[in-house]
C-alpha cells in the first residue's frame, strides 16, 4: 500500500529539496551568476510557502501527482547544478550545446511556476524569470566560460568559443541589453583609465616578497609577504577574476577608495594596490587572526579574555563611528571582517561592499545572513543602523563564544529573523546592562537602535562591560586611543609644527643662551632646539650649556606627544657625547625614558625605541670607559696619595644601569609583531641589549615577551630577524624562571616547525633551542613526528656545528616510545639519513653521535628492523680500528642477534674477521707501526672534536642471545654500554677488544655464526682473555663461551676452559654465564664425564638457594649421573643426603622436577638406591607427591617408590 502524505508534509519536502539545491550551488564552478540568482529566488519561494505547511489535510491523487512532478523538477535542477561543478563542467559542456543549458533552466523555471500555481501554492507565477532579469548574469557567465575555454587547448576549443560569441551577440543584441553593467569584459585601456586616480597607491608586485598563502575565499586568495623597500609585513589579497566587467571594476574601485580614504586606529591600514592583472589589494598584515577565529578557537591559549573582549567591542565601535562620520556604511560587518593586531586591538576590514550614504535609503541583500539586519534580509530600504544590528550580533557572539543561528541555513535564518522576529538566545548569566544593550542594538526598528557614538560612550565609561573586565586596562586603552588619535593628527600636520622662526645656520651663541634660559618654563623651545642642533656648530655651542636636566623634567612631566617626540629626536643627537650622557644618566634620564614608555601613544613608541637603544649603547661605552679608568688607577704606585670621595667618579655602576620591569616588557611586546619589520628588529635588538647587560632584577620579566618572540619565529620571517629572535630566545631559555612560559606558549612545536627552514644558521639556532626545551619538557607525539619528518632535509642543510646540535636534540627524544614507533614507520628513510650523516662527515663528534643514536634504535624491538638493511654499512665502519668502529660495533652486535650471520654478512664477513682478530691481539693496537698510525689518526680526530658536545644521555641497552640448544638458557644480556675517555689510546684499545668479544658472543649464539668463527680460527685467542687482569675481558669472554656452548658444546676451547669456568662460578660478577656454559657443555657426554670431579662443587651450588644457580647446577648433575661413572661417584651418603635436602628446601616446581629426575636416574643403581632409602628418600617422595599433582610426575614417583621397596 502506498504511503499517503498530507499537504503540510509535501510542502516540507519541497522546502528540503530547495535547501539541498542551495547547498549544491555553493560548489558550482560555471554559470555561477545565473544559478546563484535562481537560488536566491528559490529561497524566497521556500520562505513564502512556509505559512502553508500548517495545513494538515490529506491530498488527493491529482495533487499527489502534481507534487511528484514538482519534486522531480527540483531533482532535475539538482542534477544540472552538479554538472556545473569544477570536475564535471567541461565534459558536460563539451558534449552539449551551451544554449541547451540555458533552455533547460528556463524550462525548469517555467515548470515550477505552472505547477506551483496549479497546486494553489501561489496565485501568480512565483519565480520572475525572463531575458531582462537574467541578462546580466548570462553575459557575466558567458564571459567567464570564454575565459576558461581560452585557457584549455582542445580539439573543439574554437567551436565552443564561436558558440559563446554567438550567444553573447544574441543576448547583447536584445532590447534589454542596453544598460547592462555586465554586458562584456572591459579592455585593459578602459580599466587603466578608470583606476588612474589611484596611481599614487600603485605597488609593483616585484616589490613584494611573497611568503605563503594564508587564506582563500570565493573571490580572492590572501598571501603573506614583505615589501622589499621597507620590510613592511603585508597581506596581499589577489582576486581570482582577472578580467573586469563594469560591476567587478566598481567593486574593486570601491574597496580601494574606501581603504585609501580611511585613516583610523581601528581600521585596517591600506598599503597599496596592483592595478593590473593579477589585481591585488595590499594591506598591513594582522597576525592576531580574525575575531571569528579567536572567539571560536579550540586552543584555550588563543581565546580572548573578558578585558580584551570589551576593548575589542570598544575598538570596533570607534572604527564604525569614524566610518559613519565619513557618511559610509560597511554593509558586511561580522566577526570574520574584524582582524586583530599584536595587541589584540581590532581592525575593521573588507570594504568591498561599503557604500557612501545618500539621502535615499538603500535596498538589496548584500552580506552574510547570520549578521544581516532584517531590513537587509528582506530587501527593504536600510541605512547605517544596519551596521548597528550586525554589531549587536557580534556582541552576542563574543559573549557566548557560539556561532549565531548555528545549524540553520540561510532560508531558515531569514524566516527566524524576518518572520518570527527571533534573535539568538542571551544566556541568563549575562549582566542585565549588557543584556539590554545587545537587545537595544538588534532592535527590529532601526530607528530605535543606538548610533555608534552612543555605543562608544557606554563602553568608555564602563556602563557596558563583559563580565570579568579589568576596568583599569580598559581605561588604558581609551588613553591609548586618545594618544594615538592625537599622534596621528600631529603627524598629519607635522609640517605645520616645524618651527619656521629659526634657521639653524643663523643661530648665535646668544640665541642658544636664550633657549636654554627659557627652556625650563617653555616647552615650545624644544622643537626649535631640535631643529637648531642639526647644524654641527650649533650643537657644539649647545654642549657648553647645562640643558639636559630641564629636558629630563619635560620628559617626565609633558603629556604632549609632539613635544616628547622632539625630545627623543634631540636626545638621539646629543647623547653620543660622553659628558652629555654622563649628565643624562646622573639626573635619571634613563628612568625618565622608561617612565614614558608605558604611557606613550603607539605611533610614537618607535622613536622611543631608537632613543632607548642609543642610550643603552652609549651608556655601555661609558661603563667601559669608567672600567678602564678604574683598572689604570689600580696600577698607580702605592705611594700615590689616595683621592678623596669628592674626586672620584660621580657615576657608580648602579647609576649607569637601567632597571626594566614587567610593565616595560608588556609595552614592548607588541612591537615584536608590528607590521614594520624595522620596528620588530629594533624591539628584538633592544630586548637583547637589556638581557646581555642585565638591565633587570629578575629574568621573570621576559615572560611578557616570550609568546610574541615565538610568534615571530615562523618560517616566513626575514632571515636576519628570525636569527636575532632565536638567539634571544636561546638566551632567555637559560633561565628557569621562564620555564613555565615556554611550556605554556607551546614552544616545542613552534620551534620544531622552523626545521623546514633552508638557512643553516637558523636551523642551528633552532636545534640549540630545542635542546633546552627537550631537556625541560616532555615532547608530544606531534613534536616528535615533526622533528623526524624534517630530519632528512635539515641534516643536509646545516653545517657541522648545526648537525651536531641537531643530533644532540635527536638524542633527547629517544626516551619516548613514539620515536621508535615513528622510525619503524619511516621504514629505512630515517636510518639511511642518519648513517649518511656519519659517512659524509669527517668530524669525529658527529660520527660518534650518529652511531650512538643508531645503537639505541638497533637495541629497541620496535625500531631495529629499520636498520637491518645497514648491516654492511656498520661493518664498513670497522675497516679502521678507531673510536668510530667501536660505536659501529655496538649497533652491529644488536642487529646480528636478529639475523642469520652468514646470510646477513655475505662478503663483508672478511672485514668483520679482521676487526675481531685485531681486537683479540693481546697487545692491540701497539703491536706494529701500522696499528699505531690508526690510533694516532683517531686521537687527532678526538682532539679536533674535544670541545664539541656529545650527548652522553644514551640509555643503557642490552642485546639478547638466544640459545638454540638448551631450554634452560635464553635471552641473556651480553652487552652494556659504558662511557669512555675519547682521547685515551689505552681506553680505546681496551674498548676495541671488548667490542670484538661482544661481536663474537652474538656470532657464536647462532649456528652459522659459530661456524664462521670456527673457520676464522680466532677461538684460541680467547684463552688469555679468560684469565686477563682486566675483569671486563674475563666476563665478556665467559659470555662468548656461554654462547658457543649453546651452538657447539663440543668445541675444544670449552673443555680447556672448564676449570676456569668452575672458578668463575664463585664470582657474582660472572653470574649466570659460567653455569650456562657448563650446563650446555655437559650435553656432550665427554664433557659431562670431565665434570664428575666437580660434583661436590655442583652440589654446593645446588644447595645455595640462588634459584638460577640451583637450576643449572642440577641440570649438570643430572647429565653427569646419566653416565655409569657419575652414578658410581654418587654412591656417597653425604652427596645423596644433599640431593634430598635440596628437594626439601625448594618448593619451586621446576626445581622439584629436576630433583625427581635425578633421583629417578639414581635409583636405577641398587647400591645407590639403598643409600637413598637409608637417607629417608621414601618419606620425601610421599611429601613431594602432595606438591606435584601432574600425572607424569606421579609416574616418576611411583617408579621411584617401587624401586625403593625392591631393595
Amino acid at each position: 500500500m502506498n504511503e499517503t502524505f498530507s499537504r503540510c508534509q509535501r510542502i516540507e519536502k519541497l522546502q528540503i529539496e530547495v535547501r539541498k539545491l542551495i547547498d549544491i550551488s555553493k560548489k558550482v564552478h560555471v554559470h555561477r551568476s545565473l544559478l546563484t540568482s535562481l537560488c536566491n529566488k528559490l529561497r524566497h519561494y521556500s520562505i513564502s510557502i512556509d505559512h502553508l505547511n500548517k495545513n494538515d489535510r490529506p491530498i488527493d491523487e491529482k495533487e499527489e501527482c502534481q507534487f511528484d512532478k514538482l519534486e522531480k523538477v527540483f531533482h532535475q535542477l539538482q542534477e544540472i547544478y552538479l554538472f556545473q561543478y569544477e570536475e564535471n563542467w567541461y565534459n558536460y559542456l563539451s558534449n552539449n550545446p551551451i544554449s541547451s543549458f540555458l533552455e533547460e533552466i528556463n524550462q525548469y523555471v517555467d515548470n515550477i511556476n505552472k505547477i506551483s500555481v496549479k497546486l494553489k501554492l501561489f496565485e501568480n507565477p512565483p519565480l520572475q524569470w525572463d531575458e531582462k532579469i537574467t541578462l546580466d548574469e548570462n553575459i557575466h557567465d558567458l564571459n567567464v566560460l570564454q575565459n576558461l575555454f581560452e585557457d584549455i587547448k582542445t580539439s573543439n576549443q574554437s567551436e565552443k568559443l564561436n558558440e559563446i560569441l554567438s550567444l553573447k551577440n544574441a543576448i547583447i543584441g536584445s532590447p534589454n541589453a542596453s544598460k547592462s553593467k555586465r554586458n562584456k569584459f572591459l579592455s585593459r585601456k578602459t580599466i587603466k583609465e578608470s583606476l588612474s586616480p589611484f596611481e599614487q597607491w600603485e605597488i609593483d608586485l616585484n616589490e613584494v616578497e611573497f611568503q605563503k598563502k594564508i587564506g582563500s575565499g570565493g573571490f580572492a586568495d590572501v598571501y603573506l609577504g614583505y615589501l622589499k623597500t621597507d620590510g613592511t609585513i603585508v597581506a596581499v589579497k589577489q582576486l581570482h577574476q582577472q578580467k573586469f566587467d563594469e560591476y567587478m571594476l566598481e567593486m574593486f574601485q570601491r574597496e580601494v577608495t574606501s581603504l585609501s580614504e580611511l585613516n583610523h586606529f581601528s581600521i585596517l591600514p591600506f598599503v597599496g594596490a596592483h592595478m593590473k592583472p593579477p589585481y591585488c589589494i595590499i594591506t598591513e598584515y594582522m597576525n592576531g587572526g580574525s575575531l571569528f577565529y579567536r572567539i571560536h578557537a579550540k586552543d584555550p591559549s588563543d581565546r580572548l579574555t573578558p578585558t580584551k573582549l570589551t576593548i575589542i567591542a570598544l575598538g570596533i565601535a570607534y572604527g564604525m563611528s569614524y566610518l559613519h562620520a565619513k557618511q559610509m556604511i560597511h554593509r558586511d560587518l561580522k566577526s570574520l571582517n574584524i582582524l586583530l593586531d599584536a595587541n589584540d586591538y581590532p581592525k575593521i576590514c573588507d570594504f568591498g561592499l561599503t557604500r557612501t550614504k545618500t539621502n535615499e535609503m538603500m535596498t538589496g541583500r548584500i552580506g552574510t545572513c547570520q549578521w544581516m539586519a532584517p531590513e537587509v534580509l528582506s530587501s527593504q530600504k536600510y541605512n547605517e543602523k544596519a551596521d548597528v544590528y550586525s554589531y549587536g550580533i557580534i556582541l552576542w557572539e563574543m559573549l557566548t563564544g557560539d556561532i549565531p543561528y548555528r545549524g540553520l541555513n540561510d532560508i531558515q535564518i531569514a524566516v527566524q529573523v524576518c518572520k518570527n522576529h527571533s534573535r539568538p538566545k542571551i544566556p541568563r548569566s549575562c549582566p542585565q546592562n549588557l543584556h539590554k544593550f545587545i537587545k537595544y542594538c538588534w532592535n527590529e526598528d532601526p530607528s530605535k537602535r543606538p548610533d555608534f557614538n552612543t555605543i562608544c560612550k557606554a563602553l568608555e565609561d564602563g556602563t557596558i562591560l563583559f563580565p570579568g573586565t579589568d576596568v583599569s586596562a580598559l581605561k588604558n586603552y581609551v588613553k591609548t586611543f586618545s594618544a594615538t588619535s592625537m599622534a596621528q593628527s600631529n603627524l598629519q600636520t607635522f609640517a605645520q609644527l616645524i618651527p619656521t622662526d629659526i634657521d639653524p645656520y643663523y643661530v648665535s651663541y646668544d640665541d642658544i643662551n636664550d633657549m636654554v634660559m627659557n627652556l625650563k618654563n617653555d616647552d615650545s623651545i624644544i622643537p626649535k632646539m631640535a631643529l637648531a642642533i642639526s647644524n654641527p656648530n650649533v650643537k657644539d655651542m649647545l654642549y657648553k650649556f647645562s640643558f639636559i636636566p630641564n629636558i629630563i623634567i619635560h620628559l617626565n612631566n609633558s603629556n604632549d606627544s609632539n613635544i616628547i617626540s622632539y625630545i627623543m629626536l634631540l636626545l638621539t643627537i646629543v647623547l653620543p657625547d660622553e659628558q652629555i650622557m654622563n649628565t643624562f644618566l646622573e639626573y635619571g634620564g634613563h628612568n625618565a625614558l622608561m617612565n614614558v614608555l608605558p604611557k606613550m601613544g603607539t605611533i610614537l613608541i618607535p622613536r622611543l625605541l631608537d632613543c632607548l637603544i642609543a642610550v643603552i649603547e652609549n651608556s655601555n661605552s661609558l661603563n667601559e670607559s669608567h672600567s678602564n679608568k678604574s683598572k689604570k688607577s689600580k696600577n698607580l704606585s702605592k705611594n700615590t696619595p689616595k683621592k678623596s670621595k669628592s674626586e672620584k667618579d660621580k657615576l657608580s655602576n648602579e647609576k649607569l644601569k637601567f632597571n626594566f620591569k614587567q610593565i616595560h616588557m608588556v609595552r614592548l611586546a607588541p612591537y615584536l609583531l608590528c607590521t614594520d619589520i624595522t620596528q620588530r628588529q629594533l624591539a628584538v635588538y633592544l630586548l637583547t641589549a637589556i638581557f646581555d647587560n642585565k638591565y633587570f632584577k629578575s629574568t621573570k620579566i621576559f615572560n611578557a615577551v616570550i609568546e610574541n618572540l615565538l610568534k615571530n619565529s615562523i618560517l616566513e620571517a626575514k632571515d636576519d630577524l628570525l636569527t636575532s629572535t632565536l638567539a634571544l630566545l636561546l638566551k632567555i631559555s637559560s633561565s628557569h624562571k621562564t620555564k613555565e612560559e615556554f611550556k605554556f606558549c607551546n614552544a616545542n612545536d613552534r620551534i620544531t616547525a622552523l626545521l623546514n627552514h633552508s638557512n643553516p644558521q637558523i636551523l642551528h639556532l633552532s636545534y640549540l633551542l630545542l635542546q633546552v626545551l627537550f631537556t625541560r619538557y616532555e615532547q608530544s607525539q606531534c613534536t616528535i613526528i615533526a622533528f623526524l619528518d624534517t630530519f632528512p632535509i635539515a641534516a643536509q642543510r646545516v653545517d657541522e656545528e648545526g648537525l651536531l646540535a641537531c643530533l644532540n636534540a635527536f638524542t633527547l627524544i629517544m626516551n619516548h616510545e613514539t620515536t621508535f614507533i615513528a622510525v619503524s614507520q619511516h621504514n629505512a628513510s630515517i636510518s639511511t639519513d642518519l648513517i649518511k650523516c656519519a659517512l659524509n662527515s669527517s668530524d669525529l663528534a658527529i660520527q660518534i653521535s650518529v652511531l650512538r643514536i643508531c645503537y639505541v634504535f638497533c637495541s629497541n624491538s620496535k625500531s631495529r628492523g629499520a636498520f637491518l638493511s645497514h648491516i654492511h654499512t656498520f661493518v664498513q665502519f670497522l675497516s679502521e680500528c678507531t673510536i668510530v668502529s667501536i660505536f659501529a660495533s655496538y649497533s652491529l652486535t644488536a642487529l646480528l642477534s636478529l639475523v642469520d650471520p652468514f646470510d646477513a654478512l655475505g662478503d663483508s664477513s672478511d672485514t668483520l674477521k679482521i676487526y675481531i682478530t685485531k681486537g683479540l691481539q693481546h697487545q692491540h693496537p701497539n703491536q706494529n707501526d701500522e696499528n699505531k698510525n690508526v690510533h694516532s689518526n683517531s686521537t687527532k680526530h678526538s682532539k679536533k672534536s674535544k670541545n664539541k658536545s656529545i650527548n652522553d644521555n644514551i640509555n643503557e641497552h642490552s642485546n639478547e642471545v638466544s640459545n638454540d640448544h638448551s631450554n634452560e638458557v635464553s635471552n641473556e644480556k651480553i652487552i652494556k654500554v659504558s662511557n669512555m675517555h675519547y682521547n685515551d689510546d689505552s681506553c680505546c684499545e681496551c674498548e676495541i677488544t671488548a667490542s670484538a668479544l661482544r661481536l663474537l658472543g652474538v656470532l657464536c649464539g647462532k649456528m652459522t655464526g659459530a661456524m664462521l668463527v670456527e673457520d676464522w680460527d680466532v677461538l684460541d685467542k680467547l684463552v688469555p682473555f679468560l684469565v686477563s687482569e682486566k675483569k671486563e675481558f674475563c666476563i665478556l669472554t665467559t659470555k662468548v663461551l656461554a654462547s658457543m656452548s649453546a651452538t657447539a658444546p663440543y668445541c675444544p676451547i670449552l673443555t680447556s676452559s672448564m676449570s676456569v669456568l668452575f672458578e668463575r662460578c664463585n664470582d657474582n660478577d660472572f653470574e649466570p654465564f659460567p653455569l650456562i656454559c657448563l650446563s650446555n657443555m655437559t650435553a656432550d657426554p665427554t664433557n659431562a664425564k670431565l665434570c664428575i670431579k666437580y660434583l661436590d662443587i655442583l652440589l654446593n651450588f645446588a644447595a645455595s638457594g640462588n634459584l638460577n644457580k640451583v637450576e643449572r647446577s642440577l641440570v649438570i648433575i643430572f647429565r653427569i649421573i646419566t653416565l655409569k661413572e657419575g652414578k658410581k661417584e654418587m654412591k656417597n651418603n653425604n652427596r645423596l643426603q644433599k640431593i634430598i635436602d635440596i628437594a626439601k628446601q625448594n618448593k619451586e616446581k621446576k626445581i622439584l622436577v629436576l630433583v625427581s629426575s635425578i633421583i629417578d636416574e639414581l635409583v636405577k643403581n641398587d647400591d645407590v638406591c639403598l643409600c637413598l632409602k637409608q637417607c629417608g628418600l621414601e618419606f620425601l617422595i610421599n611429601e613431594l607427591d602432595k606438591y606435584m599433582p601432574q600425572n607424569n610426575q606421579k609416574i616418576i614417583f611411583s617408579r621411584i617408590s617401587s624401586r625403593l621397596q625392591m631393595v
